[in-house]
């Protein structure tokens, strides 16, 4: 089974929060979702979400940072979802792939993949924010 991480970066006070604008997956074209991607073979899934992180926006951020909050079963995958509010990483994140970067007020969301609204408010209860 493929396995995958999906991470969430708020600002400190957690009202902002990074997203990429998805090219591919064909049904994630054109929507937003948090930074993520494959689990490589003999990688730990933190590990998976602070190389893709970097991949993506070109920060790195302290991967103990990184706090784990669910993982979503599919029929053909697996999905790690994480979180940080970190200003640093936050402010300085940019477009690093074909995708766009960019942050977003989490009141204020543009159009997401479908669970994105319910994943940022559990990241948020579980960063003890709500």
């Amino acid at each position: 089974m493929t396995k995958y991480v999906l991470g969430f970066m708020f600002d400190e006070k957690m009202n902002n929060i990074i997203l990429i604008k998805k090219t591919h997956p064909k049904w994630q074209a054109g929507l937003w979702n948090g930074v993520g991607g494959r689990i490589e073979f003999d990688e730990l899934s933190i590990q998976a979400m602070s190389r893709e992180f970097k991949e993506e926006t070109g920060k790195r951020p302290d991967p103990s940072k990184w706090k784990f909050v669910l993982t979503m079963h599919f029929y053909d995958c697996d999905v790690d979802v994480y979180a940080m509010n970190n200003d640093y990483g936050y402010a300085h994140a940019e477009t690093k792939t074909d995708e766009i970067v960019r942050g977003y007020s989490v009141n204020m969301l543009p159009d997401t993949i479908e669970n994105v609204p319910a994943l940022i408010t559990l990241c948020k209860q579980r960063m003890g924010q709500i």
